[in-house]
């Protein structure tokens, strides 16, 4: 009798344990899985109005992106670069339209634009297309509103992530929250709040390139994963330090501890004090100030980019 009870006993136990695993993994359930996951990746440099800013093209992110979503495992058949001439009003709209017909529930869909953001109207924005004509923001240009109403043809339980590189590119949140009521999971990570200007440069799209690679600055707690709110908390430091600027961040029934990619390499030895690894600093080279990162340590002196 005391024997079947110790084996039942041992068998509940063992059963507890594997449901605790079971609950365990559905928390730590991976926010990118490549081959779940559809991609829009948008980026305007060049625009057909003489009158529109140019952005260098020189060493872009917004395809490097592109090219690690498919390294990381994202079929080709679901993943759509648009660059300059490519992306047109028309391009864009048909690029997004069959990208949300191919996402199932379940399933995760990435939208990234990298650009001109417009302020149009009362509280919308406009993303510049290749062919955005400044008399025609509504007609030319991709509106958050209309974006909204593309992504409400999503089905209940799929996920967006909406990624921007460009000035008031913060009113995602607003489209985040807008799906969300719909039973769409949704992300908002920009490089910009709704209401702030953004840099031209390529800090945040770095940022977001390092934490879906797994950089090892990017694993902030050295657990071996980079969660959803490292990588935010990546961006936020980037935008904050290097560009003077506030991000913007939104999660709508996605957990924040969710992991977005496995560290490559070890965990860093940080140190203690002002100058751990991965704080950033400023330090004057040729007689200018600049801010920098610090990356490595040699004796007494740090290594920073």
């Amino acid at each position: 009798m005391n024997a079947m009870h110790s084996s039942i006993s041992r068998r509940a136990m063992l059963s507890v344990a594997a449901l605790l695993l079971c609950l365990g993994s559905t928390e730590a359930a991976p926010l990118f899985v490549p081959q779940k996951t559809h991609a829009v990746v948008i980026g305007v440099l060049k625009f057909r109005d003489p009158g529109l800013r140019s952005f260098s093209a020189i060493g872009r992110k917004d395809k490097e992106l592109y090219e690690l979503l498919l390294k990381r495992g994202v079929p080709a058949k679901q993943a759509t670069l648009l660059l300059d001439e490519q992306a047109t009003r028309q391009g864009v709209d048909k690029a997004l339209a069959q990208a949300i017909g191919r996402v199932k529930a379940g399933e995760t869909l990435i939208v990234y634009y990298a650009g001109h953001g417009v302020i149009y109207g009362t509280g919308d924005v406009a993303f510049a297309t290749y062919d955005l004509t400044r008399q025609n923001l509504a007609g030319t240009g991709l509106l958050m509103s209309n974006l909204s109403t593309a992504l409400a043809r999503l089905p209940k339980g799929a996920r967006v992530i909406l990624l921007a590189d460009c000035c008031y590119s913060g009113r995602m949140q607003r489209v985040a929250r807008e799906i969300s009521r719909l039973g769409v999971e949704s992300v908002s990570l920009t490089s910009a709040d709704a209401s702030n200007y953004s840099s031209g440069n390529w800090t945040y799209t770095q940022a977001i390139i390092d934490g879906l690679s797994g950089a090892p600055l990017a694993d902030l707690d050295n657990d071996g994963q980079v969660q959803l709110d490292e990588l935010a908390r990546e961006v936020k430091r980037a935008m904050k330090y290097r560009e003077r600027q506030k991000h913007g961040f939104s999660v709508h029934g996605v957990k924040p501890r969710l992991v977005v990619s496995q560290r490559k390499g070890s965990a860093l030895v940080r140190g203690k004090g002002p100058y751990t690894i991965g704080a950033y600093a400023r330090t004057k080279r040729a007689g200018k100030w600049e801010t920098v990162r610090i990356v490595g340590r040699r004796g007494p002196s740090v290594q920073v980019e």
